[in-house]
């Protein structure tokens, strides 16, 4: 219930063939377009998606609370079965998080990615993105290792080249107040 959303509105607007819904969606062509105007989700799933170590931190000193949502918007695009967002946004006060990549539902496969884009200040932030893979029964939710792995290397080469704390640097985080 913490990571609950408001009223969910949409339009969907398929062609598809068979006789089962997963059969339908294997074969969908179309659009569909998702939008939430108000609700609350849970401020450690936002923090998280982040990799926001310092402020989610904080959260788990306070307790986890539910921050507003401000939008979500999703315009998804079907062709033969593979679902790609043309645009997914979903913004809160603190974070923006945009959708990318895909899912089949012929394979019933995801390769999708949650890119955060946090709008404050963070002294120790790994800075995602999450990387949604897997099939459909079996989907696994991970941060994108290689992104981390070059954060990891620039943070070591800066406490080798300068000083311990300049190894700091790759993971400090400004936002943007937008």
């Amino acid at each position: 219930s913490k990571a609950s959303v408001g009223e969910l509105d949409g339009r969907v607007r398929l062609s598809a063939r068979g006789n089962s819904i997963a059969a339908m969606l294997a074969t969908a062509n179309g659009d569909t377009a998702l939008l939430v105007g108000e609700g609350e989700v849970s401020d450690l799933m936002l923090r998280l998606s982040n990799l926001d170590l310092a402020n989610t931190l904080g959260v788990l000193m306070r307790g986890d609370r539910n921050v507003p949502i401000r939008c979500v918007v999703a315009d998804l695009a079907f062709e033969n079965g593979v679902m790609r967002p043309r645009q997914f946004i979903f913004d809160t006060a603190h974070t923006t998080l945009v959708g990318e990549g895909h899912a089949n539902f012929a394979q019933e496969t995801l390769d999708l990615r949650l890119v955060a884009k946090p709008k404050g200040f963070s002294l120790m932030s790994l800075r995602g993105p999450i990387v949604v893979g897997g099939t459909f029964p079996d989907p696994t939710v991970l941060p994108d290792v290689t992104r981390l792995t070059a954060r990891g290397a620039a943070a070591a080469a800066l406490g080798v080249v300068a000083t311990p704390l300049a190894a700091l640097v790759p993971f400090i985080q400004f936002g943007k107040s937008e």
